[in-house]
C-alpha cells in the first residue's frame, strides 16, 4: 500500500487512548467564538451524544474516481484494525501512491459527521478529495501551508452532496475537534484535528 512504518501520534492498535478531545464529546465547541446551533439529536436527548461515541464506530466514504468504503474502524474500547487500515489506504496520496496511518481523532471527526447524516436520514457518502498528502507533493501545490496536517495524515477535504458547504462547517465547528475551513468557491470544507480553529478560504 506504500504505507510509511511511523504511525501518527497518539495513534495504538491496542489500548486505544480515549480522551474527552479524542472522543469529541458535547460542549467541546463551547469555547468557540460563533455562533454554532447544537444538532437536533444534541438539543432533544443530551444522553444520547454521549451514547453515540460509545457505539461502534464506521465512517462511508466516496473518492472522486467512484472507490467507496464502509469500514468500521473502532468497537469496544479498541481500533478494529482491518478497518482501519482500509480506511487509511483509502485515504492515501494517489498521485503518488503513498499513505500513512490516518490519525484517530480525524477519523472521529468523520465519523461525527456521519452520525449527523445517518440522524436526519440524509443517505449519502462524504465525498473525499484530500486526505493525506505527500510533503514534496505539497510543497508543489500552489497556495498550500508547507507544514499542512495532510502531510501528517491529520486533515481531510470532504464535501457531501446536496448539503450546503456553509452547514457542514457548522457541524464541524460545533463538533471542536481541531480546524474547520470553509471553501464555497470551491465547494468543500477542511477538517483537521488540530488546534480548534475556523477559517474561510
Amino acid at each position: 500500500m506504500g504505507f510509511n512504518s511511523v504511525q501518527s501520534p497518539g495513534i495504538q492498535i491496542k489500548g486505544f487512548p480515549i480522551s474527552r478531545r479524542d472522543l469529541l464529546r458535547v460542549g467541546g465547541a463551547s469555547a468557540l467564538p460563533l455562533l454554532v446551533g447544537r444538532p437536533a439529536w444534541a438539543q432533544e436527548a443530551p444522553e444520547r451524544a454521549n451514547d453515540f461515541w460509545l457505539r461502534p464506530r464506521r465512517i462511508r466514504l466516496k473518492h472522486a474516481s467512484g472507490e467507496k468504503i464502509d469500514a468500521l474502524y473502532w468497537s469496544d474500547g479498541e481500533v478494529v484494525e482491518e478497518g482501519y487500515f482500509a480506511i487509511s489506504h483509502f485515504m492515501r496520496d494517489r498521485v503518488v501512491n503513498k499513505g500513512v496511518y490516518m490519525h484517530h481523532t480525524l477519523l472521529d471527526i468523520l465519523y461525527g459527521v456521519t452520525g449527523w447524516l445517518d440522524y436526519y436520514g440524509v443517505a449519502t457518502d462524504i465525498v473525499f478529495n484530500s486526505g493525506y498528502r505527500d510533503y514534496l507533493r505539497n510543497l508543489r501545490i500552489e497556495g498550500a501551508v508547507k507544514d499542512s496536517l495532510h502531510t501528517r495524515g491529520e486533515a481531510s477535504d470532504i464535501a457531501i452532496p446536496g448539503i450546503n458547504t456553509l452547514q457542514i462547517a457548522k457541524f464541524g465547528m460545533w463538533l471542536g475537534g481541531g480546524g474547520v475551513g470553509w471553501y464555497p468557491s470551491k465547494g468543500f470544507i477542511h477538517m483537521d484535528r488540530g488546534r480548534v480553529r475556523s477559517w474561510r478560504g
